[in-house]
């Protein structure tokens, strides 16, 4: 049987070419906290090879680090947990508001500007009657 001439529209994305590796290096070279990184990454690498350090302490100290790091950001992350999940207290002392009825409303503080002008109107006020 001959196939159809239909014209099929595909929904498939086409992918991006990666940029050459030319580019990946002339941006590697312009930033200095990248040559920072690198050296503290082959460090391991020159130890293992250079120097006859264990690769399995070198191995063990990524997953070390990782473990670390890990336990650092749970540490980090907990407290707030907490506190966020908490429920709200009537009188929540350690931000200084007060709540004594569900019914309060709170006004807004006045400015130190404020006085002045209030004094004004209660002058002319008084000297008005």
């Amino acid at each position: 049987m001959p196939k159809s001439q239909e014209k099929t529209s595909s929904t498939a994305v086409r992918p991006i070419a990666p940029p050459p590796l030319s580019q990946h290096l002339r941006e590697f070279a312009s930033r200095p906290h990248a040559w920072a990184v690198l050296a503290r990454n082959l460090i391991p690498v020159v130890g293992i090879y250079g120097f006859g350090w264990s690769a399995a302490l070198a191995v063990f100290n990524y997953w070390f680090d990782g473990l670390t790091a890990l336990a650092a950001i749970v540490a980090a992350l907990v407290p707030r947990a907490l506190r966020e999940t908490q429920p709200k207290s009537r009188c929540d002392v350690r931000r200084g508001e007060r709540r004594t009825r569900s019914s309060h409303v709170d006004f807004p503080r006045r400015h130190r500007g404020s006085a002045i002008l209030d004094r004004a109107d209660s002058t002319a006020r008084s000297a008005a009657r």
